[in-house]
């Protein structure tokens, strides 16, 4: 009789055949639930999902690091991203944060193109047949010289709410008002109206009395800037108080965005992102970009000269901003909590410990740069140019989103590198695109741990 036919009609042997296969399959189902993840559930196999592989601790001798506790997260279903970014609320090096995510993982992002603020009066970019957006994070416009403000159901079309963790980030309002009136140089233009030069305080004075006002409330780019971006303008209508306009809106905040983030806090906060999104701290490592600094000439905000008559002054106007700015810092304070302030904190210092091991690897701190919006930077090591991390994380969000819409734009033709005006950098940041991703599904000891692979 056959080998096989044999083994059949032995009811030892399938009873042992039996016995292996449930064996074999215990052991894979406590393998899963022990990782956390699944190979199905990766990036690695081409799927691109944003819900990837859990943190664990980092991987250094001698030491043991522990992750915050991961609570039952009502967010693990939403796999797209729509990141609302306000100004002068330290936004830049967050978005490049996400640029590196979605480049790793050859993520589509929304964009208009060949432009780095999406432009509500303009078509996004086209897609390849069967692509889908992933990712939203730039700057909300009307046009290029138009400033406006978010508008959801636009918003909403592009990324549906139910698939998308949608999340923003607001400041400390006298603080935000101040870089922004500063970085925008209000001043310079209220200097050369009255032909003469002004103190700050004599600025915003001016700059206050001569601002329209609707039922004697301000909100624009200057004052009431956040609120002005998350689109308060709509809330303000005639013949509603005041304050009922300001409940409404923050109402409308509190479904619209899963998460508001406090620049003040932007370590914890980021912590808090990586919990809800499920990342590792990899994923949230940052470089700082766009800052101020005592050194060449660009004074710290928090040192700006202005006297206790102006700040009043501009609480009394801010008044939007402080009442959203108040509410969203209890709230975060709650989620806080809620996470574990203790693991929270431990956590932070992990992260922080990362971040200057990253900056050490990347930026040379002995030399500054100045820009010509009075912003300052380190540049790169000569030593981190080939480092493809450091340079995304370093790089111009301008040229990066440009190089994203020659690199997803099925349209492309050469003759746009005149028409947009490419720069090379963009056509140099396109490589780099390519051999990142390359980079992350080759070096697989590095993913889901908290240490930093550049």
């Amino acid at each position: 009789m056959p080998l096989f036919s044999r083994i059949l009609h032995d009811k030892r042997v399938l009873l042992m055949l039996a016995c292996l296969t449930l064996i074999v399959f215990l052991v894979a189902t406590s393998f899963k639930e022990l990782t956390g993840a699944s190979l199905l559930n990766s990036p690695i196999n081409g799927s691109p999902m944003l819900q990837i592989i859990r943190p664990t601790p980092e991987r250094n001798p001698g030491t043991i690091q522990k992750s915050v506790t991961e609570p039952p997260n009502e967010y693990q279903h939403k796999k797209k991203l729509m990141f609302f970014k306000t100004h002068k609320c330290g936004t830049s090096s967050l978005v490049n944060v996400l640029y590196l995510y979605g480049i790793r993982r050859n993520l589509n992002f929304v964009l208009t193109p060949y432009q780095h603020q999406l432009l509500y009066s303009e078509p996004i970019i086209k897609l390849r047949e069967g692509e889908e957006f992933h990712i939203l994070c730039q700057h909300h416009r009307k046009n290029l010289n138009q400033s406006w403000y978010y508008e959801p159901y636009l918003v909403h079309e592009i990324l549906p709410k139910n698939q998308t963790f949608y999340f923003t980030i607001i400041r400390e309002p006298l603080l935000q008002f101040l870089s922004n009136f500063q970085f925008f140089r209000f001043g310079v233009f209220l200097e050369r109206q009255v032909h003469r030069n002004l103190t700050l305080d004599e600025q915003i004075e001016l700059y206050v009395s001569q601002t329209k006002r609707v039922d004697n409330v301000i909100c624009n780019r200057v004052i009431n800037p956040m609120s002005y971006d998350l689109g308060f303008p709509r809330f303000l209508k005639a013949g509603i108080p005041l304050e009922t306009a300001i409940q409404n809106f923050i109402d409308f905040l509190k479904t619209e965005f899963d998460f508001v983030m406090i620049t003040d806090r932007f370590d914890e906060s980021m912590v808090l992102l990586r919990q809800y999104l499920g990342w590792s701290l990899r994923d949230i490592v940052y470089l700082k970009r766009m800052t101020r600094s005592s050194h060449v000439d660009s004074t710290r905000i928090a040192d700006l000269p202005i006297n206790d008559i102006t700040i009043n002054l501009i609480q009394k106007y801010n008044r939007i901003d402080h009442q959203v700015y108040a509410y969203f810092r209890e709230e975060f304070q709650r989620r806080l909590e809620d996470m574990g302030e203790a693991e929270v904190a431990e956590e932070v210092q992990t992260y922080h410990l990362l971040n200057v091991n990253l900056t050490n690897t990347c930026l040379d701190t002995s030399k500054i740069r100045k820009t010509k919006l009075k912003t300052v930077f380190h540049p790169i090591k000569s030593s981190a140019k080939s480092k493809l991390e450091c340079q995304i994380l370093a790089g111009s969000d301008v040229y990066i989103s440009k190089a994203l819409s020659v690199k997803q734009d099925p349209d492309f033709k050469d003759e746009y590198m005149q028409k947009y005006k490419l720069v090379q950098a963009s056509m140099y940041l396109l490589k780099l695109f390519s051999a990142l991703s390359h980079q992350y599904t080759s070096n697989k000891e590095c993913l889901g741990t908290n240490s930093t692979c550049v």
